[in-house]
C-alpha cells in the first residue's frame, strides 16, 4: 500500500504532467498563430509594396528616348541591306583584288601605240630645260616607250643637246621666242609634220608637256637684289614661252588633233586608245636647305601657278563633257584634256633621286624619289581617258 509520500509525487507528478501538457499545447498554438499571423502579414505586405510600386511608376513620367545617332542610323541600315551590301561590295572588291593578284604576274606593261609593222605614229611636244637631268630623262624615258618626241629648242647649244640623242624619234622643234610671228613660224614645222602622211602613216598628237624652268634662278633672297634682266630672263624661261606657245598655235593642234582622231584611227587601222590629246605641266622643283633661290621660285611658281588655273577654266571639259569623252564621245571639240603634276624634290644628305626601284615612297621627308615613278605617273596621265585638276608627288 503506498505511502502518503508516493501518492503526493503521483499526484503532484499527475498535476504537472497535465500543467506541462496544457502549456506545451497553448505554446504550440501559439506557435501557429503567430507563424499564420507573420504569413499574412507577409503576403499582406508584398501585395501592398507592388501595387505601390505600380503607383509610382504611373505617377513618375517616364524620360523621353534619345533620338537616334548616325551610328545607330547605319548600323540599322547595315543589318536591313547586308545582302545587298555583301552583293555590291563584295563583287568589286573580288573584282579589284584578283586584279592586283593578276598585275603581280603580269605586269602592266606601259608602251606607246605602235602600228601592226611596229611604226611609230603618235607624237610629245615637250618644252622645258633642255639641260636638267629630269627633262633629259623624261625624253629618254618617252622615246624608249615608243613615242616621236619633239623637243622645243631655242638657241644652239639646246638644239646640240637634242642631236646628241643621235634618235631620229627625238627630233627639235626649232622655235624663236621674240615674237608671236617667229613662234607660228616655227609651230608651222609641226603642223607640216602632223597634217601629211609619211610613207602611209598618219601622225596623232598624243600631248604637249610643258615644264617650267627652275634650274636657273639666281641666289637672290630679298627683293632689292633683283636685276631687271635677271628677272626678265628668268620670266621669259619660265612663264613667257609657255604663254607664247599656247597663243601661237598649241592650242590649236591639240583641238584639231582630238577632231581628226577617228580620221587618224581609220587611217592607220587601229584603235586610239587613251583618251584624247593631253595638255600637261609638270611643276617640278627641287627645294634645299637654307636655299637662296626662294625667292625667285616662289614668284615664278605662283605666275604659273595662275596661268594654269586661267587656262583650266577657259579649255578643260565639264564633267559631262569628260565622262562621255571616256566613252569615245567628243560633245565639245573646243575642250581640252588639262591637267598639272607637281613634283617636289626636298634634297638633303639624307635623299637621293634614283631611277629604279621596287616601289616609289610618296610621302615622308628624307627618303629616295624614284624617278621611273614619275615617268610612270606622266605616262599615265598622258593616256588616261579621265582626268584630275591637279596631281602631287613629293619625297
Amino acid at each position: 500500500m503506498p505511502d502518503f509520500v508516493d501518492k503526493t509525487f503521483d499526484a503532484v507528478y499527475s498535476v504537472y504532467q497535465t500543467a506541462a501538457t496544457a502549456l506545451n499545447g497553448a505554446y504550440d498554438r501559439a506557435k501557429d498563430a503567430g507563424q499564420s499571423i507573420m504569413e499574412c502579414t507577409k503576403v499582406g505586405a508584398q501585395k501592398v509594396q507592388l501595387k505601390t510600386g505600380d503607383l509610382i511608376e504611373k505617377a513618375t513620367p517616364q524620360p523621353p528616348e534619345a533620338p537616334p545617332t548616325a551610328l545607330d542610323e547605319a548600323r540599322k541600315f547595315a543589318i536591313d541591306h547586308a545582302f545587298q551590301i555583301g552583293l555590291y561590295g563584295g563583287i568589286p572588291l573580288s573584282v579589284f583584288t584578283l586584279h592586283k593578284i593578276l598585275r603581280v604576274f603580269v605586269p602592266y606593261k606601259r608602251r606607246a601605240q605602235k602600228l601592226r609593222d611596229g611604226s611609230r605614229y603618235e607624237v610629245i611636244v615637250i618644252l622645258g630645260p633642255i639641260h636638267s637631268n629630269f627633262v633629259k630623262k623624261l625624253i629618254y624615258d618617252l622615246n624608249g616607250r615608243g613615242y616621236i618626241v619633239f623637243v622645243v629648242v631655242s638657241n644652239e647649244k639646246q638644239l646640240r643637246l637634242v642631236e646628241e640623242q643621235k634618235d631620229e624619234d627625238v627630233r627639235p622643234l626649232i622655235v624663236d621666242f621674240q615674237s608671236p610671228t617667229t613662234v607660228k613660224a616655227g609651230l608651222l614645222r609641226l603642223a607640216r609634220f602632223l597634217d601629211k602622211p609619211r610613207n602611209g602613216i598618219y601622225y596623232h598628237l598624243r600631248g604637249c608637256i610643258f615644264i617650267p624652268d627652275y634650274v636657273r634662278l639666281p641666289k637672290v633672297s630679298k627683293i632689292g637684289q633683283i636685276s631687271v634682266k635677271e628677272f626678265k630672263r628668268v620670266l621669259d624661261d619660265s612663264f613667257f614661252k609657255i604663254n607664247l606657245m599656247l597663243a601661237n598655235g598649241m592650242t590649236t593642234f591639240l583641238k584639231e588633233s582630238n577632231k581628226r582622231r577617228n580620221a587618224v584611227a581609220k587611217a592607220n587601222n587601229v584603235r586610239i586608245k587613251g583618251g584624247f590629246s593631253k595638255l600637261l605641266f609638270v611643276d617640278f622643283s627641287v627645294s634645299e636647305n637654307n636655299e637662296k633661290r626662294v625667292l625667285f621660285r616662289k614668284i615664278v611658281q605662283k605666275m604659273n601657278h595662275m596661268l594654269y588655273d586661267e587656262l583650266y577654266k577657259e579649255y578643260s571639259p565639264s564633267k559631262m563633257d569628260s565622262l562621255l569623252r571616256v566613252f569615245g564621245k567628243d560633245p565639245d571639240p573646243s575642250r581640252i584634256d588639262i591637267t598639272k603634276l607637281s613634283v617636289e624634290y626636298h634634297k638633303n644628305s639624307e635623299s637621293h633621286l634614283i631611277r629604279n626601284s621596287f616601289m616609289m615612297t610618296s610621302s615622308g621627308l628624307n627618303r629616295k624619289m624614284n624617278v621611273t615613278g614619275v615617268h610612270y605617273k606622266i605616262f599615265d596621265i598622258l593616256n588616261s581617258s579621265w582626268l584630275r585638276k591637279d596631281y602631287y608627288i613629293c619625297n
